[in-house]
C-alpha cells in the first residue's frame, strides 16, 4: 500500500513540476515579446524623428 501511495505522489509530483515549467516558460517568452514591442515602437519613433530633419543624430540600438 505504501509503495502505490509512493508512486501516486511521485507521479503528482512530476505533473506538477510540468505544469511549473510550462508556466514559468510562458512568463519568460511573453516577457521577451513585451521587451521586443517596446524595443521595435522606440526604434520606429526615433528614427521618424530623425528623418523629420529634427538635426538629431540619432543612433538605434538593437
Amino acid at each position: 500500500m505504501l509503495e502505490r501511495l509512493d508512486m501516486a505522489f511521485e507521479d503528482l509530483m512530476k505533473q506538477l513540476i510540468a505544469r511549473l515549467h510550462d508556466v514559468v516558460r510562458n512568463q519568460l517568452f511573453e516577457d521577451v515579446a513585451k521587451v521586443q514591442t517596446l524595443q521595435d515602437n522606440s526604434n520606429y519613433a526615433m528614427a521618424k524623428y530623425a528623418q523629420n530633419g529634427n538635426g538629431c543624430n540619432c543612433i538605434i540600438l538593437q
